[in-house]
């Protein structure tokens, strides 16, 4: 479902992966999202890539050849499995973005792009959930928002090995803004951008 606000109130998770590029979000601060790539595809701007030892000297390889030397014995050591993992969800989750684009422009080309937009939900709890399933340091915003909304389903995004045509039926159900038995709010904007607070707290467990 697309829809269209002005001022209306919402809430962001504001991390520090490393993949973050702006400046720190504070109070007052206003700004626009929509067209640029959002710091979370601009990750897949550069290569993934390890760096190893080789004749005593430290060098930088790309993932897939990491992965090729693993397989050949050339490489060892204890995170291997862990680094395996991360390779493959980096991979799964850029071909499921493409695929998500690849729907979106088809079924719901007003809808704002999973590329350039900015993800808030309208619940405070609902935020403060988001922002443990990220993890890592974070702040809770709430924002005023001006523009264009997608209201989604994360569950429908893949998270693991399955047929491709079941791939683009969720985004299809993700796109149509349907929901699953259990779902998993999340939303899309594109528009004006005013950080109104900057620091929340999370509600109590019984509040």
């Amino acid at each position: 479902m697309v829809e269209t606000v002005e001022n209306a109130e919402f809430y962001h998770v504001a991390h520090n992966k490393n993949y973050v590029r702006h400046e720190p979000l504070a109070a007052g601060s206003v700004f626009t999202v929509g067209e640029n790539i959002n710091p979370f595809f601009g990750y897949y701007d550069k290569a993934r890539t390890y760096t190893v030892q080789k004749n005593g000297e430290n060098i930088v390889v790309p993932a897939l050849k990491f992965l090729r030397d693993v397989k050949r014995g050339r490489i060892t050591g204890t995170d291997l499995p862990k680094q395996a993992y991360n390779v493959a969800n980096h991979y799964s989750m850029l071909a499921r973005e493409l695929i998500m684009e690849e729907v979106r422009l088809q079924i719901a080309p007003g809808a704002p792009s999973r590329k350039t937009c900015l993800w808030v939900v309208d619940d405070l709890g609902l935020a403060a959930y988001w922002q443990r399933k990220i993890g890592g340091k974070s702040r809770l915003l709430k924002l005023s928002l001006s523009g264009t909304l997608h209201y989604g389903d994360a569950k429908y995004l893949m998270n693991e090995s399955e047929p491709l045509a079941d791939t683009y039926a969720k985004a299809t159900s993700y796109w149509q803004s349907e929901q699953t038995d259990d779902p998993l709010p999340e939303i899309l904007f594109s528009g004006t951008v005013k950080v109104i607070e900057d620091n929340l707290q999370p509600p109590t467990e019984n509040g």
